[in-house]
């Protein structure tokens, strides 16, 4: 009987143990095994600054036997060193903090590990009976650093924190298990205020309202940034507008975004720095445009019909006349005097405007009337075929020369305008020559594009160009050219604090979200959301293949043609006068 009830005793006590689970405390070396299996580290660091022999003892014992067969570096002193520079980015991080009053020295390693904050760290911190620790304060202290992947070991109590929607502190135990942990943390905004600044500008950020009266965002940078915000449930807010900024440029920007004025900035960055963080990065080519060069002068279709050698041949032809007509004057020893050459010169002239009019000099010489002939009927089918061709040309609209070297934009009037954001971008020095720029300070959004100025040139990213050339298609002009001047590639993404938590979350959504091809449909769209909006204040002059030719257009000409009129005029009045005056002279002396 007694044996029965022993039985039937552990019978119950095995049922008991099967609903209840027994959690026990998780310590260093069973967290750095979890963390291990799941991370597959490359390099551990271990910081043990600023403690005593004793606290550094009691740290060793605790050293996980696992990293031994990983590079593993300690750390003891607390001088400055750059030693991300040289070691892989899957690292482990250990920090042993004895007592409160060294949390302050955690402001050296984060300086030290530069970019590597995303990586796994331990906080191991043993605090004794006597010192108490605020965790929340702590915690608070992590995340304004964006210290997230973190784990504090708290008097071999292990917790974790998720900063959304506020700060939330976990314990965890062996029950739980990390893995099971991490995936629910960092999962989501949970409603969270998501502050994007506010830099409109043609292509990635601008709002309308459209015919209901609702306000809509256009861009696709814009677009990406909200269908992230859906997907993790945050909350978007318009915060900080750039253009309240005194000194509106990149730096100013990216300093505003070091400084967690802004979670994310739509601005397309061309600079990365250590104090933010690009989502997606990739390089854009940059290049000049300026504007189309519509036509060429009229007076320049002067010489279009015919070509340069055929321009030799017919400059030859009336020299080889020329010199004919002289050898003949000396040869039949007419009338030598100083206007000897210029007599044979308008004869010549005659002859090619087909007026000849010599039959006292033909009667004289028949010889000469075969290349009289032959002159006339050769140089007057080579007028009519100019006047032809001329005729042809006064009716287009032929483009004149565009701009498409740096020494072809010296030499032209236009300056390249540069927005306000890039007005302290030094890598433009080395691209453009000082003084072919000209920066733009005015405080309105800046759609360049959109209000063409023709007086400019830009210097645009890839993305801007190809919008350009969209907005031509639509209106069937050209307004911009675009030259070779593309020796320049930026760095274009989306701006992020540094340490932002969901980094990886984004760039993960536009990958998804270009192989959809939904960013490049929002691309194509961005032109029709501009035109419906009425962000386009085009003035437009449109030209026509053939068209009229107009007074004003042969300036030249009429000029020299109102020159050679007065002076023979001038020279008309002085002969007749002359002339008269003979006459007046020969009638006295006949009275006499």
């Amino acid at each position: 009987m007694g044996i029965q009830r022993l039985a039937l005793l552990f019978a119950v006590l095995g049922a008991l143990s099967s609903l209840f689970t027994v959690e026990t405390q998780m310590g260093l070396r069973e967290i750095v095994d979890e963390l291990q299996e799941l991370h597959h580290f490359r390099t551990a660091i271990y910081f043990l600054t600023n403690v005593t022999e004793q606290e550094r003892m009691v740290f060793m014992d605790r050293w996980n036997p696992r990293l031994v067969h990983i590079p593993t570096l300690l750390i003891q002193d607390t001088f400055k060193n750059e030693i991300w520079e040289k070691i892989p980015k899957s690292t482990l991080t250990i920090f042993f903090i004895p007592s409160t009053r060294q949390t302050e020295d955690l402001e050296l390693p984060q300086d030290t590990l530069g970019p590597f904050l995303r990586s796994q760290i331990i906080f191991d911190i043993h605090t004794g009976n006597s010192t108490r620790f605020d965790l929340k304060e702590f915690c608070g202290w992590l995340w304004s650093r964006r210290i997230v992947n973190s784990l504090i070991l708290l008097n071999n109590r292990t917790f974790i924190f998720d900063p959304y929607p506020i700060i939330i502190i976990k314990e965890l135990t062996s029950s739980v298990g990390l893995q099971a942990a991490y995936a629910t943390r960092l999962s989501s905004f949970h409603g969270a205020t998501v502050k994007v600044a506010k830099i409109e500008s043609l292509v990635t950020y601008f709002k309308y309202f459209d015919i209901s009266g609702n306000l809509i965002y256009g861009g696709h940078i814009i677009k990406i940034i909200f269908a992230f915000l859906q997907k993790f449930n945050g909350t978007f807010v318009e915060c900080c507008d750039a253009e309240q900024h005194e000194h509106h440029d990149v730096i100013s920007l990216l300093k505003s975004v070091r400084d967690k004025e802004f979670t994310i900035s739509p601005l397309a960055a061309m600079v990365f720095n250590e104090g933010h963080e690009m989502a997606h990065p990739a390089f854009e080519k940059f290049c000049v445009i300026v504007p189309y060069q519509r036509e060429l002068p009229r007076m320049h279709y002067l010489k279009l019909p015919f070509q340069t050698n055929t321009w030799c041949l017919y400059g030859t032809t009336l020299l080889f006349l020329f010199l004919i007509e002289v050898l003949i004057d000396v040869l039949f020893d007419f009338p030598n005097d100083i206007f000897q050459g210029s007599h044979a010169f308008f004869r010549v002239v005659r002859i090619a405007t087909a007026q000849s009019h010599f039959r006292s000099r033909l009667n004289q010489i028949r010889s000469i009337y075969l290349i009289h002939f032959g002159a006339i009927w050769l140089l007057g089918l080579i007028a009519s075929v100019y006047q032809c061709g001329l005729s042809s040309f006064y009716t287009k609209s032929i483009p004149g020369v565009q701009i498409n070297h740096i020494n072809e934009l010296e030499n032209s009037e236009y300056k390249i305008l540069i927005r306000t954001q890039f007005a302290n971008f030094s890598a433009l020095d080395n691209f453009l020559p000082q003084h072919l720029l000209e920066f733009s300070y005015t405080k309105e959004p800046s759609f360049e594009l959109a209000k063409l100025n023709t007086k400019y040139g830009y210097f645009l990213p890839n993305e801007f160009i190809k919008i350009e050339a969209q907005i031509e298609n639509m209106f069937s002009v050209k307004f911009y050219h675009l030259t070779h001047i593309c020796n320049f590639k930026g760095l274009i993404g989306i701006s992020l604090e540094n340490g932002f938590p969901l980094k990886e979350a984004l760039d993960d959504t536009i990958s998804r979200l270009w192989e959809a091809g939904i960013i490049s449909h929002w691309k194509k769209h961005t032109v029709y959301e501009l035109h419906r909006s009425g962000h386009f204040s085009f003035n437009i002059t449109k030209e026509n293949k053939l068209r009229s030719l107009k007074l004003d257009e042969l300036r030249l000409a009429w000029l020299i043609y109102a020159v050679g009129i007065c002076f023979s005029t001038i020279f008309f009045c002085w002969e007749k006068g002359k002339y008269l005056r003979n006459v007046c002279r020969i009638s006295r002396s006949l009275k006499k």
